[in-house]
């Protein structure tokens, strides 16, 4: 029996092509692939994946997920010239700027939406959302009953040891709370730090207050909403009225990226009004965006109604007054 012969080496590839034409499939390209070097929870990572395929044309995001923002900054710099990331995300503006040679400039037109300070001047990074430093307090084991209302309070003796905090010399998350206090009490602060107690594993902040092993420890609103929002009836969450400090958390297109393109339209995807409600109403982070109205999705006070603490905490001489202030109240 005689059939026709086999088609081969070219032609396969155009009965291929042919093929997923006519399927209304099209194979995916570089073109289509990117890739996010993130320290972020797999729940904010499945968000921005999803960012990038809803995409026309969609894009693919693999992401490298790892806990430790130093280790993927070393990493991108070992990379230099031969990147395969693309993205990264997230860190505070002071780290991604002390690395700037690592990241390409890029103006998001999403950017319009967000205020002047949450895009860097040289456009090496974009706020994605803003972190508010505030206290954690379990109503049940308050002394006396007390619950405080600002950084002055906790300087009472009647705090002492029962204040959780972590070392702000290695804890970002600490850093910017205690910044607030070291603002707002100037010599008081050595009153404060004396009250704390200190901890290094900064993973234990939340749930030794949620078990009542402490009274307050020091966080991210967003951290301690979890437990409100899981249910848990004794949780507050206090915003010092002596001072509360803030940080963005941002994204940054990095240098040489094996996919520049793809990389600018995933950002672009990131701080979106969608992607920022979605992580919102899913991990309680605010958005850095001024239209999107954080009330209305949860019980949380805007920023207007905060006393917020405005100096650069992030400026080499805030930093080191900061560690000497610490240091010299330690005793």
């Amino acid at each position: 029996m005689t059939g026709r012969p086999l088609a081969t080496g070219g032609a396969l590839l155009v009965l291929a092509a042919t093929l997923a034409s006519c399927s209304g499939e099209r194979a995916p390209t570089s073109a289509d692939t990117v890739t996010l070097y993130s320290n972020n929870n797999a729940t904010v990572n499945q968000n921005f994946t999803e960012a990038g395929g809803s995409l026309e044309p969609p894009l693919k995001v693999s992401v490298v997920q790892q806990g430790s923002t130093s280790a993927l900054l070393q990493r991108i710099a070992a990379e230099d010239g031969s990147n395969s990331a693309d993205v990264f995300g997230n860190a505070v503006p002071g780290v991604l700027a002390g690395h700037a040679e690592l990241f390409a400039s890029y103006q998001s037109p999403e950017a319009a939406a967000l205020p002047d300070d949450a895009v860097a001047p040289d456009y090496k990074w974009t706020a994605q959302n803003v972190h508010v430093a505030a206290l954690m307090v379990n109503l049940d084991q308050t002394p006396e009953g007390a619950i405080p209302s600002s950084w002055s309070d906790l300087t009472d003796p009647r705090w002492k040891g029962k204040v959780l905090s972590g070392n702000p010399l290695d804890s970002g998350t600490t850093y910017t709370a205690l910044y607030g206090a070291y603002k707002a009490l100037g010599d008081d602060f050595a009153r404060l730090v004396q009250n704390l107690e200190v901890t290094d594993d900064t993973d234990t902040l939340y749930p030794a207050v949620a078990q009542g092993e402490y009274a307050v420890s020091l966080g991210y609103e967003s951290n301690i909403y979890a437990y409100i929002a899981g249910g848990q009836e004794s949780i507050r969450i206090v915003y010092p009225s002596d001072g509360v400090s803030t940080t963005y958390e941002a994204v940054a297109v990095i240098e040489k990226a094996a996919n520049p393109d793809g990389a600018r339209r995933l950002v672009d995807a990131m701080i979106s009004k969608e992607t920022q409600i979605k992580i919102l109403e899913k991990t309680f982070r605010r958005p850095s965006r001024t239209d999107i109205e954080v009330g209305e999705y949860l019980d949380l006070p805007s920023l207007s109604s905060l006393n917020i603490v405005r100096d650069d905490k992030d400026s080499p001489a805030e930093r080191k007054a900061f560690e000497e202030a610490w240091n010299a109240a330690q005793g």
